[in-house]
Order: structure tokens, then C-alpha cells, then sequence
């Protein structure tokens, strides 16, 4: 089992994203028989996130693009302005903007989430670094923003 902080789990793989992926992603709710979403136990394994009450592992593959997708449907209705060729500003929940910058290839945010996973996904979650990369919804929102 890997160890992983409360606070990296708390914002990236959670009982609620876990239960959102089995139930909506795989079709998967017999679990929901025996238990409710806040029974539902997990543990972050090398190979991927073990549901102890589905009997199953979701691979950290396929979860990276759950995440990925869900924060494209958090991300489309969020407001960006180009601030220039390489700053952004996106609306937010907690603070009124964001700034998301392209720095070297990648965007970096100041958001709590997207700091979280740059500080702790490569030490606590490799596996999962590996197929997500770092991202939030902001930087997703930037890069729709970009395509448009």
C-alpha cells in the first residue's frame, strides 16, 4: 500500500471521486447495496486504487482520465481573459480570478489544487503523476480557452 497525505488524497482521490467513477464511469453500484459513499474504503496500491467494497482496482490510467474529464466539465463554463500571449485570468470560486501562466510547455495556477499536486504528486503518487500530469480546472479552462 502506498502512503499518501491526507491533504494530496483529500483533493485528488477521494471516496466521492471514487465513488463517482465506479457508478458513473464503469456502471459499477453494486457496492451501493452494502454500503453508502461514506462507508466506501480504498488504498492507494502501485498498480492502482484498490475499492475494497467493489472488489476491484481502477488503474491509475484510467483514473487520470476521470479526473481529466471532470475537471473539463468544471472547467467549460469559467470565465478566461487573456491577460497576454502567456497569463491568463480565470474566474473562481474561492477568489474572484485565478492566473494561469504557460511556463516551459506546462501551466502553472496559483490555486490550492493545482499547488497540492505539484508539491506532492511526484513523491506520493508517481503512478498517478505519470498519466495526469499536473492540471486543475483553471488550467483546463486555459487550454479550451486556446483552442476556441
Amino acid at each position: 500500500m502506498i502512503k499518501a497525505s491526507s491533504e494530496l488524497l483529500s483533493q485528488t482521490v477521494n471516496k466521492y471521486r471514487v465513488a463517482d467513477y465506479l457508478c458513473s464511469w464503469l456502471g459499477r453500484d453494486r457496492w451501493t447495496e452494502k454500503c453508502n459513499v461514506h462507508q466506501l474504503t480504498f488504498e492507494c496500491w502501485a498498480v492502482g486504487i484498490w475499492v475494497k467494497e467493489e472488489g476491484t482496482i481502477i488503474s491509475y490510467a484510467d483514473f487520470a482520465e476521470y479526473l481529466k474529464e471532470a475537471a473539463r466539465w468544471k472547467a467549460e463554463p469559467l470565465e478566461v481573459v487573456s491577460l497576454c500571449q502567456k497569463a491568463w485570468r480565470v474566474e473562481g470560486n474561492s477568489k474572484p480570478w485565478y492566473t494561469v501562466q504557460e511556463l516551459f510547455g506546462g501551466y502553472k495556477c496559483d490555486c490550492m489544487l493545482w499547488r497540492c499536486r505539484n508539491k506532492r504528486l511526484k513523491d506520493e503518487l508517481p503512478q498517478l503523476l505519470k498519466h495526469s500530469g499536473v492540471f486543475c480546472h483553471h488550467t483546463i479552462a486555459v487550454k479550451l480557452f486556446k483552442n476556441s
